[in-house]
């Protein structure tokens, strides 16, 4: 560690937490997400690329898809007053960097979601939330193709 020294200090996010940080597995990129804020910097340049004018359900954990430009964003409850439903408040949405538009909205946890992780080989991602459930879904279908309760005294479940 002695030989290692900060190369960038990332202050893009203003006064907010950071909620999650993911790279490419190319290494070239790397995204941080806050409430707000997603942010995509060129790891090569160390400046952002991509940041969309915000998230307008609020962003408690975000991770990259197969296409760098892809963002699977979970909702934060707070941020999603407008929710029609309880599993809405509690979606995850795959946004678009290129153009900041929502492709798709999965629904089904009905409490926060506190984990994501993307396949590195198919179009298919988990999901674990606080309502003790962890759950598989497939990009091109807004449908959960599996679901299974998590057992036992999990208080923040995480699938990788």
């Amino acid at each position: 560690m002695e030989n290692y020294r900060v190369a960038k200090v990332v202050r893009d996010h203003k006064e907010e937490s950071i909620t999650s940080v993911d790279w490419t597995s190319d290494g070239n990129y790397l995204l941080t997400a806050s409430d707000s804020i997603l942010c995509l910097y060129n790891a090569a340049s160390a400046f952002v690329s991509r940041a969309p004018s915000g998230t307008t359900h609020g962003c408690a954990g975000a991770t990259l898809t197969q296409d760098y430009l892809a963002v699977l964003c979970a909702s934060r409850p707070a941020g999603s007053r407008n929710a029609a439903s309880v599993e809405e408040a509690h979606a995850i949405r795959y946004l678009s960097l290129h153009d900041n538009a929502y492709m798709r909205v999965f629904t089904g946890h009905s409490a926060a979601v506190v984990s994501l992780s993307m396949s590195p080989s198919a179009d298919i991602f988990a999901s674990t939330s606080m309502d003790q459930t962890m759950r598989l879904w497939d990009l091109r279908s807004p449908h959960c193709i599996g679901v299974t309760r998590i057992e036992g005294d999990a208080r923040r479940p995480v699938a990788t």
